[in-house]
């Protein structure tokens, strides 16, 4: 097993938390960062996962603004972390 990870980033137009969901079957969110709740226009997540072998998560972005309202879009990414043998 290693350890692999990602940095996800992306902008919002108003400033917001940062957080990602992530899972290896799509649509059933299994994991989840901790929200960073500073509010920002640019975002910076790190993911870390424990994997063996070629493994391929999908993830979805959320940002809550101020006021409380999402951006989430409902947009499903993937990334896959290839290790070595």
């Amino acid at each position: 097993m290693v350890f692999c990870g990602a940095t996800i980033e992306w902008k919002t137009d108003q400033p917001a938390t940062s957080k990602i969901y992530y899972t290896l079957q799509q649509g059933t969110w299994t994991y989840e960062t901790t929200e960073d709740t500073n509010l920002t226009t640019d975002h910076r997540v790190d993911v870390l996962q424990v994997i063996s072998g070629l493994k391929t998560y999908w993830y979805r972005i959320y940002s809550k603004n101020s006021i409380g309202s999402s951006s989430n879009k409902g947009e499903d990414y993937s990334l896959t972390f290839i290790t070595p043998n």
